[in-house]
């Protein structure tokens, strides 16, 4: 009722589209309703949590033409060769058990794989090679292989082909040789050279993926379209052994669906797919900027399984964005960093309490659907989000009930999987056909954006911060319980204090011990840590876990937070 209310209310005001949804997903039946519940009411605004996969979906919708949601599926079973820029194959990327797999085969094959970043990560020390380059260059090197492809005439006659061939051809060769990229990356130019030529031999279908670390964060347009186009150059784009551009799971087909016309060619309030970004299907790290500037503004935002709090960084200023929303609904399963703020709580069963299905978006060449089942009652005073929502539209009377005819969740869940959910109680999931391919042709880009400027003065600020990623580190909404904090290291977690690596050289020259406590000073702030010396690493960089830091009001996080 309170929430009804408050939605009401802004109906009546004739203020409905500064109704907003912050997602952790776009995928699946629960996401679907809260943007059918927006849509219906005339709101453009749900904004999901942004991923890898929103990278590559706006690489592919730019460079092929797909228009709507798409997915890049990669045939990992069938690749010879894989240049991996900085991502974590067996440190979680994607479907972790799929990539663990994938990588014995390839090590049964003696296929060979060559890594890419600055520190030795666990999926460097699995690979064949590992190229250590300057941090925020990856995008660089990936164009300065392009250069030595198109120089020795080593590319496919796909993309000899493709629209804007001759002009990205030019463009690399021009501005992306290997004598220019040598001095951005700190490789050798034969390093480089030897590295185009075994990419481009056709007897490895080779492939190449970005993406760093578990692949649950987003990247720069850069280097996701510097990285699609050194596929497209070898041939691999919807070619065994490469990647495909494909079209997602379209199982949720509700009837009268003329309901999300309801917020067609609306402008949204993060700007995501008009003006400056067609391409973008969601933006969620423009909204605090948008917000403390005047540019927006939400009356009421409710937050479904995301911690926009945690995940977007930068803490207080994204806490000092929404103290201008005037209301806030969460739904999470935790008191989670955002859930602290919000003005009310609607509390979600946990994952091991409820129905939910589950698609999966992590580069599978066929659709796959898990189904998550309640193995144990409700513990607490809580409902399926899916219900919640339901019973929302229903108290909004009118257009918007005519829209959600289901009784409850489970109804519309039973109703979306149709012939699948009884099988799918069974099994847990369900398996279909190969997923049909999205776009036209590949178009190359006649350029690439350029590289994000990192932040901070270089004379007063020397290194460079990455993060380091892991699956011992969950990177869901709320902190790991003890029983799993006891698989991480003390190199990345020593009692409460954050670990960081650093090579020996650089420790010992700015007077750092080793397992000795530091600050580490940034343009945007300072946190107490202690000190690894790693060899592994690269000189002038520092290397600090992500994963932690959870500000969550749980008996045990209380006593982790300092």
């Amino acid at each position: 009722e309170e929430v009804t209310g408050q939605i009401n209310s802004l109906v009546e005001g004739d203020n409905q589209e500064s109704i907003a949804c912050i997602s952790g997903s776009d995928r699946g039946t629960t996401a679907m309703l809260f943007k059918r519940l927006l849509a219906a009411l005339g709101s453009p605004n749900f904004i999901t949590v942004p991923s890898m996969a929103d990278s590559y979906n706006a690489a592919i919708r730019k460079m092929q033409g797909a228009t709507g949601a798409v997915d890049a599926a990669f045939d990992f079973d069938n690749t010879g060769f894989l240049l991996s820029f900085g991502s974590g194959i067996v440190e979680g990327w994607g479907s972790p058990l799929r990539m663990i797999r994938a990588a014995n085969v390839w090590k049964e094959k003696k296929a060979p794989m060559v890594q890419v970043e600055p520190r030795l990560s666990g999926t460097a020390a699995f690979a064949r090679n590992l190229l250590a380059v300057k941090p925020g260059t990856e995008a660089d090197l990936a164009l300065g292989v392009a250069s030595v492809i198109v120089s020795e005439n080593l590319y496919s006659g796909q993309a000899a082909g493709a629209e804007g061939f001759a002009g990205f051809a030019a463009m690399v060769k021009q501005n992306f040789s290997a004598a220019t990229v040598s001095e951005k990356t700190g490789l050798t130019v034969k390093a480089i050279e030897d590295l185009a030529r075994k990419f481009a031999n056709p007897a490895n279908r080779s492939l190449a993926v970005c993406g760093h670390g578990k692949g649950t964060a987003p990247g720069s347009m850069r280097e996701f379209m510097a990285v699609h186009a050194l596929n497209a150059l070898v041939g691999r784009i919807n070619a065994p052994g490469g990647v495909f551009a494909v079209t997602p799971p379209d199982y949720i087909a509700w009837a009268n669906d003329a309901v999300m016309a309801g917020a067609a060619g609306k402008t949204r309030i993060d700007e995501a797919g008009s003006g400056a970004f067609p391409h973008s299907a969601s933006l969620l790290n423009r909204l605090p900027g948008k917000l403390t500037d005047g540019g927006a503004s939400i009356g009421l935002l409710l937050v479904s399984e995301a911690n926009p709090l945690y995940d977007l960084g930068l803490t207080d200023k994204v806490k000092a964005a929404f103290k201008n929303i005037p209301y806030i609904v969460s739904f999470s399963t935790t008191m989670d960093d955002t859930t602290r703020m919000a003005d009310i709580v609607l509390p979600n069963h946990s994952y091991l309490e409820r129905y939910e299905d589950i698609p999966v978006r992590a580069g599978l060449m066929k659709t796959l659907i898990n189904l998550a089942k309640p193995v144990t009652a409700p513990q607490y005073d809580t409902r399926n989000a899916g219900d919640v929502v339901i019973s929302i539209a229903k108290a909004l009377e009118g257009n918007v009930a005519e829209a959600f005819p289901w009784e409850n969740y489970e109804e519309c869940l039973a109703q979306t999987l149709g012939d699948k959910f009884e099988s799918m109680k069974e099994k847990g999931f369900w398996e279909g056909d190969a997923l049909a391919l999205a776009g036209r042709g590949f178009s190359f880009p006649a350029e690439i954006p350029p590289a994000p400027a990192l932040g901070g003065d270089e004379k007063a600020l020397p290194l460079v911060l990455i993060s380091k990623e892991s699956m011992r580190l969950w990177s869901g909404p709320s902190a790991s319980l003890p029983f799993a904090l006891k698989t991480v290291p003390d190199t990345e977690l020593k009692g409460q204090d954050t670990v960081v690596e650093i090579h020996p050289k650089t420790g010992a020259s700015l007077g750092l011990a080793d397992g000795k406590p530091a600050v580490i000073t940034t343009e945007s702030g300072n946190a107490k840590v202690l000190v690894s010396f790693f060899e592994g690493i690269m000189k002038g960089v520092v290397a600090i876990p992500r994963g932690l830091g959870h500000q969550v009001a749980t008996e045990f996080a209380r006593r982790m937070v300092g």
